[in-house]
């Protein structure tokens, strides 16, 4: 670095030219890379981006009749991907505004290729193309590509060219459309072509993958274009390119004399994509830098194995990331671009200048209080204005700084666990903001027309953040952002000032409650919704029987806010919007998107009433009007045209969870040396009563008197489960040893037992919640009483390993396996049958029976124990309406086999005959193991176990194409305080597989905890799942995973959201130490290691100078 200072102090301090790292190659991409909502970032924090769009803008809208850099720049982004009509100029636009903003960093390129589509830009960045003739290019390609849209696609597959000709050959119409690589190829062909093509790959073992989109590029059904094509494009005048310039058509340089013509393109568009040899064209020049050009990188893997092929290295650098962030990440590729000895030209950022010399000051010995603005007005405050809006330097701008403590309280405003700010907070600031501007007239209501809420606003602490409410005329829009980063900005409201809605007349409050007599569950409505205190207003809420209609009393959480004026308004609507959702039943999280009018007659008190009405029928999402209320019953405010939508578009595509696996086994070491004693201490082992129980205590009664042996009847199962509940909690029982067999499929040939996998499950929560508990699981088919069997038994229960299997001579251990994304279709029900939900009422069976009807079922017959009222079921009934379903509830006692088949038989004879089941109902305790009660056994495993047996046998003659049981989590880890929960769920996986065994149809699914329904209902299992390290599944994400699972194929998956493994070992009493399959020597070895490696750390980073007083 100082030799470096030294260099610039003999330059006069001026900039010299920076080095050359060698020859840098742009690679454009084609189709893929396009998203909609790329490029916003840039053109709000690059001048350069913005002004080449409208550069293109003015040439491209002429000849397509719509603007592409308003498309591209759109407020909202579209639910569905761009059509080839608008991907492929907008990638164009796209590529070119970025490599002007490389340029004005300081970073041009020595050659350019693109890939497919991406050989506009490439040439237009080569200058071998005029701007306006790379606009005609790719508009006359884009337009014609898209009328062939929806009659194919493109497979990738990994496969040598040499192949090609075989499968060829064996499936007529396929085409060869791009060679990316050796073995990296991309297929064209029909939708029907490319379906054989798939169907034989799969049985060659040969991965292949489907790629987005409905165009056959680069194939025979291109073939109609050529014609309009050459004409579309005659009289191109191509220049000599003023770079290199790569053709992945013919994969060599480009000239003047071998120029991109009008003929080069229909070959652009008909010949394969021979990228990898291009490639190797330009590595060959000497190549040493590669940046991939486009919104997120899609070519990495070609380049970077094409790189790895050359003799000298080669950097390989994406441009962008793909996120929201386009300018950091911008950057940042700037920045490694030259940290791995690239060239930039500092003078594009930093033009020469001179040299001023600073004034010189002298101290001024005046003393200087260091305090931040918004500290400042948090001591003194603004009694000329509302927190909400203070003045702000730009004119007709008012601010509210976030970070004050006055708004403390928003953070209390959670979806989905993250603070974000609410709707009716926008609201507030806007309308202090038009008060501020003078735009409502004196003693008239006020009044907000045409709300829109474009987007969320996550809450931090941990920087500025700032509302800026902005009147102009009757417009207004509040922007958040960080001052610190002004071009990420969040635009979350839209309005304009309007006139008032009339007030309505004074009404009696008694008279609205006699129409909604029915109440709501307050607390698993709050637990659905997630929200602090501050944001927990409702204190009672009730519906009308229609429910079409709710009343509710909502009162500010004073201790949150110490100045109720500034949170008023916002606590008190949003608990509007709050006891609206009331009205609508979803699947998951759901954010406010519009009010057509607010309007505001007189200030809000501490305490409202709110009366909510749909507007119509028509809409699953509820469309309502809200007049709130004193206690006289006179209107303060009404909003008129509240609308919401899921926080997850669900006509967008809905990730599966996190953690999508299936329950597996795997083969671990058997243990060398027997124990001698078994540590000393007493060992009770439980096992099935039988023959060969009988003669397993005999003979270890022999060889080891430490062993206590207990042979259990598990008929009934309530009764054997709650035995071993009781046997677990004895004081100075010593170590327990749970011997199961056939409770878990551990090879492909194993049958398994139900109610054995049951004992299976309690034992893994007895692990954890009292620990010093041992699971072995053998099987019924092998002699484990006698011989070899006998002594390879007595080591393991010595061993105390939390969960083993033995199979034949083979040691296991459970885990989880990855489950490969299917390629097949998404799951469809059958619009011409029915699907029974039993627990169809709950939170989470609301959420399925709307999830079916959307994926095609044409009925849905939900369970309840009871009649419900019409309230109850009226808002589910409308949003399945809405869908186009049919929904029907039914009374049934799901324990009841007379009853479960006797309905089974009904629905089976309807005009729908019944096509699945969905096994949804049950119920938990939450409580230690050793407080559990046979009656608490019962009633958690009566409707999962009873029902689950009664819908089997009922569904044995009816040919139900769908078995579907929503088991848990908790019965693969052993939840602590949900040892009867997981012993009941494990039933159903046993159950799973013993059907599957029988060639029925199945799926049990081991959902993790789901927000807001179920066990997490419950805010303080909730926060200990939390904290356990099992955080909370989305509904609509579980959902989404439901579909994934039914199309696996296999009998049981687990969908949940990934683990915190720190925090789950440190909530597990048993296993916080060891991991599953080690023994207690392997365990001490594995900790004498840590220790060891631990010790050597804090010796290695020990002061290598003398201390004072010992030697060195």
């Amino acid at each position: 670095m100082a030799a470096a200072l030294r260099g610039v102090a003999r330059t006069g301090g001026r900039c010299a030219e920076v080095r050359h790292g060698g020859p840098v190659l742009f690679v454009f991409s084609g189709m893929g890379p396009q998203w909609p909502g790329m490029g916003r970032m840039l053109a709000a924090s690059e001048p350069v981006f913005r002004q080449t769009l409208e550069e293109i803008d003015a040439l491209w809208a002429p000849l397509a009749g719509f603007s592409l850099s308003a498309t591209l720049l759109a407020g909202e982004t579209p639910d569905a991907p761009w059509p080839c009509r608008l991907a492929q100029p907008a990638g164009f636009a796209f590529q070119c505004a970025v490599v002007r903003v490389l340029a004005r960093h300081g970073l041009r390129p020595d050659g350019c290729l693109g890939h497919s589509a991406g050989e506009v830009a490439a040439a237009f960045c080569a200058g071998h193309l005029s701007l306006e003739d790379a606009v005609r290019v790719c508009w006359a390609r884009s337009r014609l590509q898209d009328q062939r849209a929806g009659r194919g696609g493109l497979l990738a597959v990994r496969l040598p060219q040499a192949a090609v000709a075989a499968l060829q050959e064996q499936v007529p119409g396929l085409a060869l459309a791009a060679l990316n690589g050796p073995t990296a190829l991309t297929l064209a062909g029909s939708n029907a072509v490319l379906a054989e093509a798939q169907a034989l790959l799969r049985r060659q073992g040969v991965p292949w993958r489907r790629l987005p989109g409905e165009i056959a590029y680069h194939s025979a059904d291109m073939d109609p274009l050529e014609a309009p094509l050459r004409a579309a494009l005659a009289g191109l005048a191509p220049r000599e390119p003023s770079l290199l310039l790569f053709s992945s058509v013919t994969a060599r340089r480009v000239s003047v004399e071998a120029g991109m013509e009008a003929a080069y393109w229909w070959d652009n568009v008909r010949q394969p994509v021979r990228f990898h040899e291009a490639l190797a064209a330009a590595f060959a020049l000497g190549v040493r830098h590669c940046l991939e050009i486009g919104a997120r990188p899609v070519l990495q893997g070609p380049l970077r194995e094409a790189a790895r092929a050359q003799t000298q290295p080669i950097v390989v650098l994406p441009v962008l990331d793909g996120g929201p962030d386009e300018a950091a990440a911008l950057h940042h590729a700037l920045a490694r671009h030259y940290e791995s000895g690239g060239g930039l030209d500092w003078r594009a950022q930093a033009p020469e200048g001179r040299l001023v010399g600073l004034p010189v000051t002298a101290w001024q010995r005046r003393p200087f209080w260091h305090e931040a603005e918004v500290q400042a007005l948090d001591r003194r405050g603004d009694p000329a204005a509302s927190p909400w809006a203070e003045p702000a330097a730009q004119p007709r701008t008012w601010r509210a700084d976030l970070n004050r403590t006055l708004f403390a309280f928003l953070a209390d405003h959670r979806i989905e666990g993250v603070p974000v700010l609410p709707g009716a907070a926008a609201l507030e600031a806007a309308l202090q903001a038009g008060q501020a501007a003078g735009a409502f007239a004196a003693d008239t209501p006020l009044c907000l027309e045409a709300c829109r809420f474009p987007g969320l606003f996550p809450l931090t602490r941990r920087h500025e953040q700032v509302l800026d409410s902005r009147v102009v005329a009757e417009a207004l829009e509040v922007l958040a952002y960080d001052p610190a980063r002004p071009a990420h900005v969040t635009r979350v409201l839209t309005a304009r000032i309007g006139e008032a809605a009339p007030r309505p007349a004074a009404c009696v409050v008694g008279d609205l409650a006699a129409r909604a007599p029915h109440p709501v569950d307050l607390e698993a409505q709050r637990a659905r919704l997630g929200h602090g205190p501050a944001f927990q207003g409702p204190s009672f809420l009730s519906l009308a029987a229609d429910g079409g209609a709710a009343l509710a009393r909502i009162s500010l959480h004073r201790p949150s806010c110490p100045v109720p004026e500034v949170q008023g308004v916002p606590a008190l609507l949003d608990g509007v919007f709050q006891a609206a959702l009331a009205l609508r039943v979803g699947e998951g999280a759901v954010v406010l998107t519009a009010v057509q009018r607010l309007s505001v007659y007189t200030p809000l008190p501490a305490t409202v009433w709110a009366w909510i009405t749909l507007a119509s029928d028509d809409s699953a999402l509820g469309e309502c009007s809200a007049w709130v209320l004193d206690d006289d019953g006179v209107c303060l405010a009404r909003l008129d045209g509240v609308t919401a939508r899921p926080l997850r578009r669900l006509t967008s595509p809905i990730p599966r969870p996190d953690f999508f696996r299936a329950p597996g086994w795997e083969v671990v070491p058997v243990q060398p040396d027997p124990p001698a004693a078994f540590g000393g201490r007493p060992v009770r082992v439980v096992a099935p009563a039988g023959p060969q129980a009988e003669r397993l205590k005999n003979a270890l009664g022999a060889v080891a008197p430490a062993v206590e042996v207990t042979l259990l009847p598990m008929a009934p199962l309530v009764e054997g489960l709650a035995t071993l509940l009781a046997l677990g909690g004895e004081p100075g029982r010593g170590r327990l040893c749970f011997l199961t067999h056939d409770a878990q499929p551990v090879t492909p040939q194993d049958q398994v037992r139900p109610d054995q996998a049951a004992v299976w499950g309690l034992g893994r929560a007895l692990c954890n919640d009292i620990g010093d508990v041992s699971l072995i699981d053998v099987t019924s088919a092998d002699s484990w009483a006698e011989g070899p069997a006998l002594e390879r038994l007595w080591q393991e229960i010595g061993a105390g390993v939390p969960a083993i299997a033995l199979r034949a001579g083979q040691r296991y251990r459970p885990c989880f396996v990855p489950v490969a994304e299917s390629e097949d279709a998404p799951w469809r029900g059958d619009p011409g049958r029915s699907y029974l939900v039993t627990g169809g009422l709950g939170g989470f069976g609301q959420a399925l029976a709307l999830w079916l009807v959307r994926h095609g079922a044409g009925r849905v017959v939900l369970t309840s124990r009871s009649v419900p009222s019409q309230a109850r079921v009226a808002p589910l009934a409308r949003a399945v309406g809405c869908l186009g379903g049919e929904m029907a509830v039914r009374p049934l006692d799901v324990t009841d086999p007379q009853a479960v088949r006797a309905l089974m038989r009904e629905l089976a004879r309807t005009d729908r005959p019944l096509a699945g089941v969905f096994h949804w109902a049950g119920q938990t305790r939450d409580r230690p193991a050793r407080d559990l009660t046979e009656a608490d056994v019962r009633a958690v495993l009566a409707p999962k176990v009873e029902g689950a047996l009664a819908l089997h046998q009922a569904s044995l003659d009816l040919g139900i194409e769908t078995f579907v049981m929503a088991s848990s989590l908790s019965a693969l880890l052993g939840t602590p305080r949900q040892a009867a929960y997981a012993a009941a769920n494990a039933f159903l996986d046993g159950l799973a597989w013993a059907r599957h065994r029988a060639g029925l149809p199945t799926l049990s699914v081991n959902f993790g905890p789901i927000a807001g329904v179920g066990m997490a209902a419950s805010a303080p299992v909730a926060a200990f799942l939390s904290a356990a390290g099992l955080p909370l599944l989305d509904p609509a994400v579980a959902l989404a995973g439901l579909g994934a699972a039914l199309r696996s194929g296999r009998p049981q998956i687990c969908l949940a959201r990934a683990f915190d493994t720190a925090r789950w070992e440190r909530r597990r009493p048993r296993l916080r130490l060891g991991r599953e399959g080690e023994s207690d020597g392997e365990r001490g070895r594995r900790l004498a290691l840590q220790c060891r490696d631990l010790l050597a750390g804090i010796i290695k980073n020990l002061p290598r100078s003398p201390v004072p007083g010992h030697p060195a």
